[in-house]
């Protein structure tokens, strides 16, 4: 009786600690076709959008498509690895008039894009718009960048793509930022097409 009571009280003040770790907070997370945003984002019950699984990772988490699908246009506002495995497309459709991807986070962040087809349909404004006013670093790895039709503030003018054709507004950044983010592709990216300023 004396070795029951101490375990009983550790077994309820584990229960407790566990009950106020936020119950979507998690390093990885996941979305799918199939998903629905009202799923914890595992694996097993994956999300629905980019957007809703980027909010419920933990900082510095990643996000991971399990097929292909178009998973929505994505607000980053922390630093995150949003990535689809080889064999996968993972699209992102703006809104008409809208950016693909806007990246604003208020602390210094380093967001990682991999594999993912950013499509704007002869519609969309910028596929990666930096919106943040602080330091950071934005990876582009093995993505697609295409037919978005927006004017751009200023081009990266970092890389310029080879296979780059008529259009503007693949990756944009206001001019007073250039100095403070950096942007580069990595490792093999792909193509950006229909997109003159950019990588």
């Amino acid at each position: 009786m004396r070795i029951a009571i101490p375990l009983t009280v550790l077994a309820t003040a584990l229960a407790c600690s566990l009950a106020t770790t936020p119950a979507n907070a998690r390093a990885r997370v996941f979305v799918a076709s199939y998903g629905n945003d009202a799923n914890p984002c595992t694996f097993g019950s994956p999300c629905k959008t980019f957007q809703h699984a980027h909010d419920v990772v933990d900082a510095g988490g990643e996000v991971t498509a399990i097929d292909s699908a178009g998973f929505g246009p994505i607000i980053i506002t922390k630093s995150v690895t949003i990535t689809s495995p080889q064999g996968v497309e993972a699209g992102v459709v703006p809104a008409s008039g809208g950016d693909a991807i806007i990246i604003g986070p208020s602390s210094p962040f380093i967001v990682t894009l991999r594999g993912l087809t950013l499509e704007g349909s002869g519609a969309g404004l910028n596929g990666i718009a930096l919106a943040s006013s602080v330091p950071g670093t934005v990876n582009i790895i093995g993505c697609i960048i295409k037919d978005f039709t927006g004017t751009g503030r200023t081009e990266l003018g970092l890389i310029t793509n080879r296979k780059g054709q008529s259009g503007v507004g693949g990756v944009e950044t206001p001019i007073k930022q250039r100095a403070i983010a950096t942007c580069r592709a990595v490792a093999a990216f792909r193509q950006q097409t229909s997109a003159r300023f950019g990588l």
